[in-house]
């Protein structure tokens, strides 16, 4: 039984490499369908994630920095690799409120981490048309 037991866990081991491959795949063709609809300077993806004991999620936003507005929403939340990445119509909206728009904990946090990714891309865009206009005076 011992030996069993070892070769069911060598076995589960070995399938999780492509299964976790798949998911990365998704993720990747999600972020890049994003990208290509929103190729506007005004608009900057971020993604968030939140890790639990058991679950977890990551938020994908597409951001417009003009009215800080959340224009496209995707989540894979779960607990495994078999999560799925969904449209999230209700995180759509204003960026200021969109944690209290999440649906569950892991989603919020999330989305708390794609917000700071925002502001500090968005600084950092501030910042450097700084350099620029103080290169050009």
């Amino acid at each position: 039984m011992e030996w069993q037991f070892a070769l069911y866990l060598f076995a589960a081991m070995i399938l999780s490499v492509p299964l976790t491959w798949l998911q990365t795949r998704r993720y990747t063709r999600a972020v890049r369908e994003m990208a290509a609809a929103h190729d506007d300077r005004s608009k900057i993806l971020v993604s968030g994630r939140g890790r639990g004991k058991l679950r977890g999620s990551v938020a994908m936003l597409v951001i417009d920095a003009a009215d800080r507005t959340i224009v496209e929403a995707r989540v894979m939340a779960g607990a495994s690799v078999f999560a799925k990445i969904r449209r999230a119509h209700e995180l759509e909206g204003p960026l200021d409120d969109a944690t209290s728009r999440a649906g569950d904990r892991m989603t919020a946090k999330a989305l708390t981490q794609a917000t700071e990714q925002f502001e500090t891309v968005l600084g950092s865009r501030r910042t450097a048309a700084k350099r620029v206009i103080a290169r050009t005076a």
